[in-house]
C-alpha cells in the first residue's frame, strides 16, 4: 500500500498497535522513498491474502477515526460524522470488492 505525504507519529503508534494486536507482519515506512512515497509493507501466505487486507485496511480505517477524534474538536466531528460515515463505508467497502476481484484466482 502507498500513501502520499507524511504522516503523524501519532497515526503510525495507532496503526502499529493494532498491528501488533493483530499479530500481522506489516509496517508502516518511516523512511521517504525516491518518489515521495510512503509505504505500508508486510507479508502473509497466499491464502490468508483476502483477510490480511481486511485487517489492514481495519487497522488503518482504526488508526484514521483514533487520530480524529484526538486531534479534532467534538462539535466539528460530529456534524462531519454524520456526513462522512456513510459514504467512507461505501468506498471502503467498493476498494475491498475491487481488491478481492483482482485477487481471485480463476476456477479451473
Amino acid at each position: 500500500m502507498k500513501t502520499r505525504g507524511w504522516l503523524s507519529r501519532d497515526w503510525r503508534c495507532y496503526f502499529g498497535s493494532q498491528v501488533s494486536q493483530q499479530q500481522l507482519d506489516a509496517r508502516y515506512s518511516s523512511y521517504p522513498c525516491w518518489d515521495e512515497v510512503q509505504r505500508i509493507e508486510g507479508s502473509c501466505s497466499e491464502h490468508d491474502a483476502e483477510h490480511y487486507i481486511e485487517m489492514i485496511d481495519a487497522a488503518i480505517h482504526y488508526a484514521n477515526i483514533k487520530l480524529r477524534s484526538n486531534a479534532l474538536p467534538r462539535a466539528i466531528l460530529q456534524g462531519a460524522r454524520l456526513d462522512q460515515r456513510g459514504c467512507a463505508v461505501r468506498e471502503r467497502q467498493a476498494e475491498l470488492n475491487e481488491l478481492a476481484k483482482r485477487l481471485a484466482k480463476p476456477e479451473s
